[in-house]
């Protein structure tokens, strides 16, 4: 981030003192060109509250900063080797759920081209992504949610969603033997019970033959037509 951007930072926290957490925006480079795939929600500078634009989600704590109070004794766990942070942020969200976002903030991230030595690049490769992540991660933000508001809030639903899009992609039988594979199904399988399907339907990611068949593996069958598709929406057919 070049210094405007930590002048962006400093004077939202001071003029909405409400606010502990505030983020900026993701731009890739090098492999990759672009924005995040959540750089959507940036369309301005704003507060976002969370319990109400749910579709906002953070999952990164390197493009975000945090009012030092609310780090005191605080701590990454050094268990979660993946998506830590996606847990770290999301368990002071859940607490406050306000969040300010900054257009103008960019965090410029390297995708690397050949050597795929970040831990980012290498996951798919490594069995905790599979098995530790789901427990660690979502299922722990599944249960705080729960302990906090006795249900699963919307945004960590959504949260949810948007992992799993991603994961249901991912090549898991090319490096899971046949036990892992079925551990790793049934993980999948118990944190979409978790999800109600507008939050599935909803996510602006990735192709919609993705979000039928992450929705058909939630039911166990075949949904393709059960839906009808108008005005870039999906509806169920009664």
């Amino acid at each position: 981030m070049g210094s405007s951007s930590f002048e962006y930072i400093l004077l939202f926290f001071k003029n909405f003192p409400d606010v502990d957490f505030v983020a900026g925006r993701i731009k890739f480079f090098e492999a990759e060109n672009g924005y995040h795939p959540l750089d959507y929600k940036f369309y301005q500078t704003r507060i976002v509250n969370l319990n109400e634009e749910y579709n906002c989600i953070q999952l990164s704590a390197s493009n975000a900063f945090f009012r030092k109070s609310i780090l005191e004794g605080k701590n990454f766990e050094e268990n979660v080797l993946f998506c830590e942070d996606a847990r770290f942020v999301n368990s002071m969200l859940l607490v406050n759920p306000k969040m300010g976002l900054i257009k103008e903030a960019i965090y410029n991230y390297r995708r690397r081209r050949s050597d795929f030595t970040s831990a980012v690049q290498k996951q798919k490769q490594n069995l905790n992504f599979y098995l530790g992540t789901p427990n660690l991660v979502f299922n722990y933000l599944v249960e705080r949610s729960k302990k906090i508001y006795n249900e699963v809030i919307p945004f960590i639903q959504f949260l949810i969603g948007y992992d799993i899009l991603f994961r249901i992609q991912s090549p898991a039988y090319k490096f899971l033997d046949a036990n892992n594979l079925k551990k790793y199904i049934l993980l999948i399988d118990k944190l979409l019970k978790q999800i109600n399907d507008k939050y599935i339907l909803e996510q602006k990611i990735l192709n919609n033959k993705y979000k039928l068949f992450m929705l058909s593996k939630k039911y166990h069958r075949d949904l393709r037509y059960d839906f009808k598709y108008e005005n870039n929406s999906f509806f169920y057919c009664i």
